[in-house]
C-alpha cells in the first residue's frame, strides 16, 4: 500500500464517494445529495492506493450560542473506508484538517461522544467544540412539555441504532456504531456508579429518542448515600421535538442527584426550552 495523501475530492472520484458514503449513511441516492453541489474544498478525501480511504463534507451556518453571540457552526460527516475502520490510519489528516477549520475561527458543532475503539484512536476529540451545561437536574426541565410517549429503560440495542443514524448523519466525527459499541459504551469504568440509557418510544411505540447517562461520584461514600453524585449526560439524541422535551423530563427527575454534567453539541436547542437557561452555567469547551 502506498503513503496516503489527502485533498480535495476530485471530479474522477465523486462516483466512489458517493458509494463509499452511502455504505455508512443509507442509499446512495441520499449519499448523491449530500455531495452534490458542494464546492471541492467542501469534500475533503482521503486517498490509497487502492481508491478513496475516507471523506470528509462539512457547511458553515451562524449559529447563536446560549442566546449571547454568535458563531460559525461547522457541521458535516465523515466516513472511512470499511477495510479501515477502526485502525486509526486517517488521523494524520483528520487533525490537521480540523485544527485549521479550528484556527479559522469555526466553533464546530460536533457530537462529542466516546464511540469505542474508533472514536479516540481516530483523534476527533479535541477538535470539536461542545456547549457545556452544569447545575442541578432539575434546571432541565422544559417549560412546557407536550411530548407524548414516554420512556423505556434498558432497552435493546437493536432499538438504538436507527435513532442513532438518523440523528448522526449530519454531524461531525466517525459515528459508526454497532451492538457491539452499545455494550462497551454501557460497561461501567472506574468512577461510575452505574450507567444507564433510556429509549423514548412515540405515541405509535416507535424509538423517536434516547439518552445515554451514567452517576458518577466525587469522594468518600457518606451517611448520605447521595452526596458527591452527578449525573453526567453522554449523549441526548431525539428525532422529534416531543422525545426530546421528554427526554429532558426524564433527565429532571434525578432530583435525589445533586449535580449534572452535559456536553451538548454546541447548536443545541437546551436554552431556549428551559426556564432559567443562564443558571446551567453555559459555556463553550474545546476539545
Amino acid at each position: 500500500m502506498s503513503d496516503l495523501d489527502a485533498g480535495p475530492l476530485r471530479d474522477h472520484e465523486f462516483d466512489e464517494a458517493v458509494a463509499l458514503l452511502a455504505y455508512s449513511f443509507g442509499t446512495a441516492a441520499e449519499a448523491h445529495a449530500q455531495l452534490e453541489g458542494l464546492p471541492p474544498e467542501q469534500i475533503f478525501a482521503v486517498r490509497r492506493e487502492e481508491g478513496l480511504a475516507a471523506i470528509g463534507r462539512w457547511e458553515s451556518a451562524e449559529v447563536s450560542l446560549h442566546g449571547l453571540s454568535t458563531s460559525i457552526a461547522v457541521k458535516g460527516l465523515v466516513t472511512t473506508h470499511p477495510a479501515l475502520r477502526r485502525r486509526g490510519m486517517i488521523t494524520p489528516y483528520a487533525e490537521p484538517m480540523m485544527g485549521l477549520l479550528r484556527d479559522q475561527g469555526h466553533v464546530l458543532a460536533g457530537w462529542k461522544t466516546a464511540i469505542p475503539r474508533w472514536w479516540r484512536a481516530m483523534g476527533w476529540g479535541p477538535c470539536a467544540a461542545v456547549s457545556r451545561y452544569t447545575g442541578t437536574p432539575g434546571l432541565l426541565r422544559p417549560t412546557h412539555d407536550p411530548a407524548l410517549g414516554g420512556p423505556e429503560l434498558g432497552p435493546d440495542p437493536e432499538d438504538l441504532l436507527p435513532v442513532h443514524r438518523a440523528f448522526a448523519a449530519r454531524r461531525f466525527g466517525p459515528l459508526l456504531r454497532d451492538v457491539d459499541d452499545w455494550h462497551a459504551l454501557l460497561r461501567p469504568e472506574p468512577a461510575d456508579v452505574r450507567r444507564d440509557t433510556v429509549l423514548w418510544r412515540g405515541p405509535q411505540g416507535t424509538p423517536e429518542g434516547y439518552a445515554r447517562y451514567r452517576h458518577t461520584r466525587s469522594g468518600a461514600v457518606t451517611a448520605n448515600r447521595y452526596e458527591g453524585l452527578e449525573l453526567v449526560v453522554d449523549e441526548l439524541a431525539a428525532l422529534t421535538p416531543g422525545a426530546y422535551l421528554g427526554l429532558l423530563g426524564f433527565l429532571a427527575d434525578h432530583t435525589t442527584v445533586p449535580a449534572f454534567r452535559w456536553d451538548a453539541p454546541a447548536d443545541d436547542p437546551l436554552p431556549s426550552v428551559v426556564r432559567e437557561p443562564r443558571d446551567l452555567q453555559p459555556r463553550t469547551v474545546v476539545g
